[in-house]
Parts: structure tokens; sequence; C-alpha cells
């Protein structure tokens, strides 16, 4: 079999093993029955993955490989919109996965890979890999400034590449570090907008961090995790709040209204 040239996204499910684990462990039947029918829904997404087309019809060469805690996408490096299709495909996934009370962690790449049905190796792969474990470090999904170039040469025609780009600036960010991630925290309302959808989001986003507050008192290794995605909860509800907080919303979604305005001074909270 002959490498090809792919665009990959290998990402795992924080915290699967434990979620596996309490399957058996000193649970009723029916909290390992919820427990596992969780876990089966979760993989019903990955798979749903496979059907979901976002700028091309015609977008033929994607390929996706799950096992235990890990997924994998690829398309073609030189596919008219396979790049773009990977950045949506890991967004949905990873906001998926996050109303399912996992966080994903990741990396994005490209080179010679091989990627069938049921074989998945190339040194595309370990690169992807070894950015996973030694670069995310934190819940994100991380790739190089390459990949953003490659991105910009694989726009479509529709929508308008102006167009494209507000989407890119939207979930696209650099961070801290100087490593470009998959920001889908700060993008809660370019996919849901001024709906229940955001609100239920922006509560699950709460929940998740202080759970992991809580962990901290029994494991400190996760402390600068929980310091991360904190900061970007903030900044998620800085931007949510200087968009919503207005008269129209507050008639029109007066759940969503009060919950941000509550929210205002949620670092004063934590």
């Amino acid at each position: 079999m002959r490498y090809e040239k792919r665009i990959l996204a290998f990402v795992d499910i924080l915290a699967f093993s434990e979620e596996i684990k309490s399957t058996i462990d000193k649970n009723t039947g029916e909290e390992i029955e919820l427990k596992t029918e969780k876990i089966n829904q979760l993989f019903e997404k990955v798979l749903a993955i496979n059907k979901k087309k976002y700028f091309q019809d015609n977008v033929k060469s994607k390929k996706l490989s799950h096992f235990s805690d890990s997924v994998a996408i690829s398309y073609l490096l030189g596919e008219e919109a396979g790049i773009l299709h990977v950045l949506f495909d890991i967004m949905y996934f990873c906001i998926s996965a996050f109303q399912d009370g996992f966080l994903i962690r990741g990396a994005i790449t490209y080179g010679d890979l091989h990627h069938s049905d049921n074989k998945l190796y190339g040194p595309a792969m370990l690169t992807a890999y070894d950015m996973e474990k030694k670069l995310a470090f934190y819940p994100r999904v991380v790739f190089e400034k390459k990949i953003m170039d490659i991105v910009n040469e694989n726009l479509v025609k529709w929508p308008s590449k102006f167009d494209q780009l507000v989407i890119l600036k939207k979930i696209i960010e650099k961070d801290f570090d100087g490593l470009y991630y998959l920001n889908y925290f700060n993008s809660i309302d370019f996919i849901f907008g001024a709906t229940e959808g955001f609100l239920v989001f922006f509560k699950l986003f709460r929940e998740k961090i202080i759970e992991m507050q809580k962990k901290i008192e029994n494991d400190n290794s996760i402390k600068s995790k929980y310091l991360w995605l904190r900061e970007k909860y903030y900044i998620a509800l800085k931007n949510s709040t200087r968009k919503y907080l207005k008269p129209k919303i507050k008639l029109e979604f007066p759940k969503l209204y009060n919950f941000l305005k509550d929210e205002a001074d949620i670092m004063d909270y934590f």
C-alpha cells in the first residue's frame, strides 16, 4: 500500500478510561446501564460524523477510525474543502462530546498516511500522536501555523472567501504558547446563536469547571488544565455578555439573559 498525502485529525476522549471503569465498579445495575448508554451514544455521534457535509457535497476522500478513547479523521490533502471539513468534523465532535460530559484533546497535521477502513498508519499518524501527547496538554485540539496556510490555500468557491475567513476567525485561535487550536468554547454563539442550546451548553461548561475544581483537592495535577479551561470560560462569557446582554435578548430569551447577567461576576465566584 502506498501512502497518500492526507490531512489528519487525531483526538483522545479525556477521562474515558475512568468512565469505562465506572461501568463495573460499585454501582447499581441502573447506574451501570446509564453509563454504558452514555458511552454508546457518544460513539453513535462519532459514527454520525461520517454523514456530515458542510461546504461541498462531492467530498469523497473522508476516512474515519475510532478505537477505545481515540478518533482519527482524514481527507486527501488536495481535495477542495477537505481541510475545512476536518475542522468542522472535529468541532462538531468536541461539542457533542462536551454535551455528554467529555473533554477532547488532540492534534491536526498532514503528511504521508495510509488510512483505509481497517488500517491507519504512517508518519502523519506518528506526528499527530506525538503532538497530542506532548503539545496539546490542555483539553484542546492544536495545530501548527502551516495548517493555517493550507486552510487559506483550500478555501471553497462558496460561500465567499470573506465569509469563510469570518467563520475561521470564530473557530481558530492562537493560544498563549503560540499554538493554534480549535476554539469551540468561544464559538458557542456561532454554533447555537441566542437559543436554548446556547444556554444549555454554557451551563454544561460551568458545571464542568466546578467539577474539575473539586477534583483538584485529590489530584493537583489537573490544576493547570482547570485554570486553562476556566480562562476559556471567562473569555467566552465576556464575549457573550457583550453581545447578548441587551433589551432585545431580555425580551426574547429571558433565561439566557438572566444566566449571563448572573454569571457576569464569574471570576469572583471561582
